[in-house]
């Protein structure tokens, strides 16, 4: 097998892990079942007491600057413009609260956030003897990114009293997804 076949079955394995668990086998899941309304409301500034005004505007501002950071990667280096695809989804999912809030899922997301912008910008070569158009913007994404990550964590995820109010140990997922 080919060191690309196996990195692409890779890859679908480990994105099949946040998709994918024994907890959707045993009930319906509340999240695949939103009506327009519903999901139009989740991305709302103040859609839930889970995420505050705050997070969503970082929210909003790391797709927004996701998006500047994307267009201005260099033409040649394509498979950056596609983290940051990869990027805006994560805040797209992070925003509607696609995964339960207090799980593993939900912080590999905000951790992706912040992460990916600044691999991008780290990354992204310009012509000689100037930066890339992309450095300044993945940075200052990067940085919204590891600030909304913060906040999540501090007021969302390290309260375990919240986690268990929002849906914790009778959430459907069970405490890790």
């Amino acid at each position: 097998m080919s060191k690309t076949v196996r990195l692409l079955v890779l890859s679908v394995l480990f994105g099949l892990l946040g998709v994918v668990s024994v907890a959707y086998a045993q009930g319906v899941n509340p999240f695949l079942n939103i009506t327009p309304d519903e999901f139009v409301r989740r991305l709302g500034i103040s859609a839930s007491r889970a995420v505050t005004p705050l997070m969503a505007i970082l929210l909003y501002a790391s797709i927004v600057m996701s998006f500047v950071t994307m267009f201005g990667v260099p033409d040649k280096q394509s498979n950056l413009g596609f983290m940051m695809v990869f990027n805006v989804l994560a805040a797209f999912l992070a925003k509607i609260q696609f995964f339960y809030i207090c799980g593993l899922v939900t912080l590999a997301l905000n951790v992706t956030l912040m992460v990916v912008p600044l691999l991008v910008a780290g990354m992204s070569r310009g012509e000689p003897g100037r930066p890339p158009r992309s450095l300044a913007t993945g940075i200052i994404t990067g940085l919204i990114g590891g600030a909304y990550f913060f906040l999540c964590w501090a007021l969302v995820q390290a309260n375990p009293a919240f986690c268990v109010s929002v849906g914790g140990v009778d959430q459907a997922f069970g405490p890790f997804l």
